[in-house]
């Protein structure tokens, strides 16, 4: 729903419920993530490896996740945000199952690469906004997404 500018006919409805999803989504991917530090030590412990390799754990997802945001954002502008959204989400939420559940190091690097896909979220998340919100609610709503990166992390 493309609400027209100059015009109150927009749904508020829906954009509540979109900016509530968007900031859930977002803060709960940041959130898994935040997780991930403070377990570093336990992980090296587990697995037997030495600090140095287990920082590849944060590394890994990062790498994944800035590769591929141009990627999936160019899949997003060509088959749709909100679909390309759903397909982000099920990959991110297979991935962090799989991590959890990791029976190895190598096994758990993979599935923390296959995971960076879940920072493609904020991206989709801010253009999704810019595509179906009124102009001016714009800016309101992408401080708000980009404030639950940040609150996500910190929880």
């Amino acid at each position: 729903m493309k609400a027209d500018d100059n015009k109150e006919d927009y749904d508020r409805a829906y954009t509540t419920r979109v900016m509530l999803i968007l900031a859930m989504l977002i803060m709960i991917v940041m959130y898994v993530e935040g997780m991930l530090t403070p377990s570093l030590l336990s992980i090296a412990s587990e697995f037997k490896v030495s600090i140095s390799q287990v920082s590849l754990l944060l590394s890994v997802y990062l790498v994944t996740g800035v590769s591929i945001s141009p990627i999936v954002g160019k899949l997003g502008d060509i088959y749709g945000k909100k679909k390309l959204l759903v397909i982000v989400l099920l990959i991110y939420a297979v991935a962090v199952l799989s991590t959890g559940f990791s029976p190895n190091f190598t096994y758990m690097l993979v599935s923390r690469g296959i995971q960076g896909i879940g920072l493609t979220v904020m991206p989709l998340g801010m253009s999704l906004v810019r595509e179906e919100f009124p102009r001016r609610l714009v800016p309101k709503a992408q401080a708000l997404l980009s404030a639950m990166f940040g609150a996500g992390f910190a929880v």
